[in-house]
């Protein structure tokens, strides 16, 4: 996260060499990952600093990419949210890599997620998990419907900017680049930018970090996540 915020600002990377040591002690020997999240930090952060891989991650990701897509169409236990989560950069991985994967079962899996609001999510429709399906979407191929930014547009509220869901009552930075990611993925236009800027600066604490939400504890991947929404408002 700190490598593509810096990035994302266009800055140099400090201490660059200690850090591709640091990411190569970590390559796993086989080229597979723990998990689909610390696989994607990894490759993304060695693709942002031009660091050569020793094995290629072809193989791990086609095997997570069906293991996940067997998980979904089968309808096992799992929280909705990571999983789409995980699917959207699985996808991504897959796409810089050249990975050419069948998910013929996943477009129905997909549409059982859709609410007549036009949101999608599990047990109901929240900005997040639209904002993955958009992700997704995206990513296949597949024609955008006018609904999800639609829903997007329902999430907007005056106060905060975006809000989980219409008629809720809480917001968080993730959420806001929810929202703004639709908005901006269809090309439109936002109804309460002003409100949006004024929440994610309220959410920087005195070290220069950002929090999840004003007055909690900054981190990196909430720094990162408040440089993107500053990118799409064209502040950053």
């Amino acid at each position: 996260m700190a490598v593509a915020a810096l990035s994302l600002a266009g800055h140099t990377i400090p201490n660059r060499d200690l850090v591709s040591r640091f990411l190569h002690a970590l390559a796993p020997s086989d080229g597979c990952f723990p998990s689909i999240t610390s696989g994607w930090c990894f490759l993304n952060a060695m693709r942002l600093l031009n660091e050569p891989l020793d094995i290629s991650p072809r193989a791990w990701l086609y095997d997570e990419m069906r293991g996940l897509e067997d998980a979904l169409t089968h309808g096992r236990q799992m929280e909705w949210s990571g999983a789409l989560k995980d699917m959207g950069r699985l996808l991504e991985l897959c796409n810089l890599y050249g990975v050419d994967c069948n998910l013929n079962g996943l477009r129905q899996v997909v549409l059982n997620l859709q609410w007549p609001s036009g949101g999608y999510g599990w047990p109901g429709a929240n900005l997040l998990d639209t904002e993955a399906i958009v992700r997704i979407y995206a990513l296949l191929h597949w024609k955008l419907q006018r609904s999800m930014l639609k829903y997007a547009h329902m999430c907007e509220n005056e106060n905060l900017g975006f809000t989980l869901a219409p008629e809720a009552s809480n917001a968080t930075l993730a959420v806001l680049r929810a929202g703004l990611h639709i908005v901006h993925f269809f090309g439109e236009r936002l109804r309460y930018e002003r409100v949006l800027l004024r929440y994610i600066l309220t959410c920087q604490t005195g070290k220069g970090g950002f929090a999840r939400v004003p007055g909690a504890l900054a981190d990196m991947e909430n720094t990162y996540i408040a440089f993107e929404c500053l990118r799409y408002l064209g502040q950053l």
